[in-house]
Formats: C-alpha cells, structure tokens, sequence
C-alpha cells in the first residue's frame, strides 16, 4: 500500500511517499518545498499570503502523491502552526486541497520522533533530538520505551529569526543564542538521566551540517550515520564566522536552503551536547515522517 505523508515544517515542506507491507516501508520519493512558514506569522498570526504559499506547495505535494497512486494521503503540522492563533483557520483554507492537516502536540511529535528513532534499527537506550526550523524535541528512551520528552522553542529559523541581523551570526549573537538554549534547556527536566558519549540526531539541520563538514574535509561517507562531534561542531561555527563570504559560498553550494540557519541550528545542538554531557552527535535516517508512518499509520 502506497502512503503521501505531507510534514508542514516551520522552513521546510516536506512530502514523502512511502510504499508498505506490513509494518515495514521503504521510501519512493521525497520531494521538499521551503516555504518558510515561520518568516509569514506576524503578531502570534499567519499572514495571508503566508496562507497561500502553505496552499499552493500542499495543493502540489498532494497532486503528486495522488500521480503516484497513494491509496492515502496524510498531512501534519509541527511548531509551525502549534503556537499561531489562528492555526484553524490555516487548516480549514486548506482543505480545497482535500488534505486534512493534523497540528501535532509537542508531546506527539516527540513520540513520533521516538518511533521513527526506532524505526532505525538503533541501540536499546538512547538519547536524541530533532532540531528543526520552530522547535526542538529531546528524547530519552530505555528498553526500547519512550521515558522523557521536551519540546524547546528554539529552533533553527526561530533562532536566526529572534537574534541575527545579518545572514552568520556575530560574535555576541552567537553568545544570546547559546545563552537562551541553555535557558530553556536548563528549566526543563530533560537533563535528568544517564549520560550518552553519542546523541541521535534528526532533522535537516543535523544533515546538513553533516554535509558540510563532508565537504570541508573531502569525505565521501553517507550522510546516514554520519558522526559529529562537539568539537567539529566548534570548528565548523569558526570556520563559517571566519570565512564570511567564503564561507557564504560553501553553503550555498552544500546546503543553499539553510544558509542562514545552518550556523544557528549548529549552535544549538552544540549546547544541548554540553548541557547533557554527550561528545558526538550521529545522524539518524528516519525522523519524524517515518515515525508519524509507523505511530498512526500502520499500528
């Protein structure tokens, strides 16, 4: 059976559709429209032409989905609209597209997070987070059980959007955004567990600056599995605060879409690696898509 699973991001719209037997799947196609939904929202509410990008790329996808004969076609939304006011009414201008969108809790889209972790075939008792353009989920789990879960407003556009002027973040923008993730992460009651060396990573971020260090060091391993540790992690910032317009041109060649997020979203998995005292992130195959496939989909 042939599945469309539309994932309205705060940066990125996402649309993969997976082809199932069973309760195992395998990936057809993905195919990615950033519409930037948070660069739309204007005192707690989506504008209207912000409405209309979210219609047009969900109006696309859906056709898409519906030429590759998905017998259905799910659609779902993060922290993109979980905190706009008007979030009902966004859904409703949606539906001459025919898809209903579900606004996920944080709650959902951390357990969602947690199956598509499981999804990968990973270790037992782990720790992982998924970064992305509004938010951030942080999972602990233990014997394959989802045991702790936190949802943090800062995500990669979030943080761009809230503390750099420019396109990289100086110096002291880079401070105000390690400071307010440690913050929120500190208020939460997520550091409490054991300790992990490796933190499992989704997210396009996470991929992304994978991709980077990949191109700065002149390897050609998969990005699926890719480790990073805290210090690269480090250089990679240095290096692009160093770089300037070099360093522009890089990205723009590895990684156009996420030029000004990229060191942001860099800056804040770097925290939440010091706070919970891991060393390395590793990059995760599935993510939240697979995982909302396996949660609701095919239980």
């Amino acid at each position: 059976m042939r599945y469309g699973v539309i994932d309205l991001g705060s940066n990125t719209i996402r649309t993969v559709v997976y082809e199932t037997e069973g309760k195992s799947f395998k990936k057809l196609i993905s195919e990615r429209s950033f519409t930037g939904i948070l660069n739309y929202i204007e005192n707690g509410r989506l504008r209207p032409d912000g409405i209309e990008a979210i219609r047009e790329a969900v109006s696309r996808m859906a056709e898409l989905c519906r030429l590759l004969g998905c017998a259905e076609i799910h659609a779902f939304a993060t922290a993109s609209l979980r905190g706009v006011q008007n979030a009902g009414a966004v859904c409703e201008a949606l539906s001459d597209t025919g898809i209903s969108v579900r606004v996920l809790t944080g709650e959902e889209e951390a357990a969602c997070d947690f199956a598509g972790l499981m999804a990968s075939g990973l270790a037992p008792d782990g720790l992982g987070f998924d970064l992305g353009g509004g938010s951030c989920q942080i999972i602990r789990y233990a014997g394959r059980e989802l045991t702790g879960s936190v949802s943090l407003p800062v995500g990669s556009l979030a943080m761009y959007n809230r503390f750099v002027r420019g396109i990289i973040p100086t110096q002291k923008e880079q401070k105000e955004i390690r400071a307010f993730v440690r913050e929120q992460l500190n208020s939460s009651d997520i550091k409490s567990g054991p300790d992990f060396d490796t933190v499992y990573a989704i997210g396009g971020t996470a991929r992304a600056a994978g991709k980077l260090h990949r191109a700065l060091t002149g390897q050609n391993r998969p990005i699926e599995g890719y480790p990073l540790t805290c210090e690269q992690m480090d250089e990679l910032c240095e290096l692009m605060t160093a770089l300037d317009m070099h360093g522009l041109r890089l990205m723009e060649r590895v990684a156009p879409e996420r030029i000004t997020t990229i060191v942001p979203g860099i800056l804040v998995i770097r925290t939440i690696c010091r706070i919970l005292g891991a060393k390395q992130i590793q990059v995760v195959k599935n993510g939240v898509r697979e995982g909302y496939l396996c949660r609701y989909l095919l239980k």
